[in-house]
């Protein structure tokens, strides 16, 4: 895997399940 893909797929899980707050990033905390 590329990193691209890599990266995708982390942001597709944690803006996908917004509701597990394992990870609280400010980049994330408002991603809509």
């Amino acid at each position: 895997m590329s990193i691209v893909e890599i990266l995708t797929a982390v942001a597709f899980l944690v803006f996908s399940d917004n509701t597990t707050e394992t990870v609280d990033l400010g980049v994330f905390d408002d991603p809509l």
